[in-house]
C-alpha cells in the first residue's frame, strides 16, 4: 500500500473517532496486512491512565486488532495521524504512556503527523 494512501485511510478513521477534542487514528502494518485503530471515550488505555480524556489511544486499539488476529507486533510499522478540528493534520507523536506500549511489544518505527509533514522516529 502507497504511503499517501495510508494516510488517507487514517485520515478517513480519524473523522469517525467518538473523541470530542482529538481525532487520531493508527495503523499497525506488517507485510500487507493493515489493522486500523481510533482513539475512542468511554474507556481506559491503562487502568491507571491519568490521561484526562479517559480514552482508548489509537496506537493502543490497532495494536490490539493486530494481536487479536494473531499477529506478531514485533514485524510492525505503526503510523500515528491527528487532525484537527479544521481537518487538517496535526502533531500526532504517541503520548509517553504509548511510547512505552509500543517499546514494550517490540515496535521499532513509528511514523506520525506534524502540521506539515510526516516524520518517523525510532522507538527507543
Amino acid at each position: 500500500m502507497q504511503l499517501s494512501g495510508l494516510f488517507r485511510k487514517l485520515a478517513a478513521a480519524a473523522r469517525s473517532s467518538d473523541h470530542r477534542v482529538f481525532k487520531m487514528s493508527a495503523a499497525v502494518v506488517i507485510g500487507n496486512q493493515v489493522y486500523i485503530g481510533t482513539n475512542r471515550c468511554g474507556d481506559y488505555t491503562h487502568p491507571r491512565s491519568p490521561h484526562p480524556y479517559h480514552a482508548i489511544h489509537c496506537e493502543y486499539a490497532a495494536v490490539k486488532k493486530a494481536i487479536a488476529n494473531g499477529q506478531d507486533v514485533r514485524k510492525a510499522t505503526v503510523y500515528v495521524l491527528r487532525l484537527t478540528r479544521h481537518g487538517r493534520t496535526g502533531l500526532a507523536r504517541p503520548c509517553g504512556l504509548c511510547w512505552s506500549f509500543l517499546k514494550n511489544f517490540g515496535i521499532k518505527t513509528v511514523y506520525y503527523t506534524t502540521k506539515y509533514e510526516v516524520v518517523s522516529e525510532r522507538v527507543k
